[in-house]
């Protein structure tokens, strides 16, 4: 669960200057930057629960309740 909220945060970082620079060419007006950065902060708790209950196998993705 960490390690998907540590990933989440760092891509979200490296995404933000990213989509600023694409953005500001495409000439979007500013509202979309703002869109975007609160899809990301609201994206993070849903990551984390999702880390939380499930893990992702092999065999694809397994609730936690099932490996104990």
């Amino acid at each position: 669960m960490f390690r998907v909220a540590t990933a989440y945060v760092v891509a979200s970082w490296l995404a933000l200057p990213f989509a600023d620079i694409v953005l500001e060419a495409l000439e979007t007006p500013p509202w979309v930057m703002k869109i975007l950065m609160v899809a990301l902060v609201i994206g993070l708790p849903v990551a984390v629960i999702v880390a939380w209950v499930f893990e992702l196998t092999p065999d694809g993705l397994k609730r936690e309740s099932e490996h104990v």
